[in-house]
This record gives C-alpha cells, structure tokens and sequence, in this order.
C-alpha cells in the first residue's frame, strides 16, 4: 500500500511484517495514490481482480469519489457485496497490503487466471 509519506518505515525487524520495512498502519496509507494505483493497472488492463480487508473498502471508495469516479462506478468497482464483476474484493487480514491479481499474457502457457 502506499505510504502517506512516500516510504516504509525501516526498523532492525517490523514486528508486524517480519521485514526491514514496516508496512502502514491504517493513519499512514495513501488512498489516492492507492486508487491511482489501481486505476493505472485497470487502465492497462493488467488486472484482474485486487483483494483487501473489506474495512478497508470505504477509504478507497472515498478516494475513487475524490478522483471523480461516479458513485455508480465506484459501486460497481468496490461493491458492498461482492460480486463476480467486481474488482476489489475482501481478504481476511489485508489491512496493510493488497494483493493483485494479473491477467494472464497469451504467451505465459504455465500461467492460470
């Protein structure tokens, strides 16, 4: 996820994540380079769908609305009940990352969408 700051906070060893770089808190993501992010993969149709902890789900409807995506798009994109056309949907504990899923190339024969 973004960082409000632009960087991950570096420590001997985040205790949350196990790495170097601690991944935000809640307070330190950036949602509309997050929505951007997204909007960026969408526009080059490198994805399929995207997964986040559906708590996080209002901040990035908020962004999307803020960037001017109309409110029956952003329910489309980010649904309040999943659906099988949706782009973002829930993942149990991905509150300080995401996880993208990417369409498949054509040449990448070992690949499944």
């Amino acid at each position: 996820m973004p960082h409000r700051d632009g960087y991950y906070r570096e420590e001997d060893r985040c205790a949350r994540c196990g790495t170097r770089w601690c991944r935000p808190e809640l307070a330190e993501i950036d949602w509309s380079a997050t929505w951007l992010l997204i909007s960026a993969l969408r526009q080059n149709k490198a994805i399929k769908q995207i997964f986040l902890d559906r708590r996080l789900h209002d901040h990035l409807r908020e962004a999307a609305r803020a960037a001017g995506v109309t409110k029956d798009e952003v329910q489309r994109l980010i649904p309040t009940i999943g659906t099988s056309t949706a782009v973002v949907l829930h993942a149990d504990r991905h509150t300080r990352h995401m996880h993208v899923r990417f369409i498949c190339d054509p040449s990448a024969i070992d690949c499944r969408d």
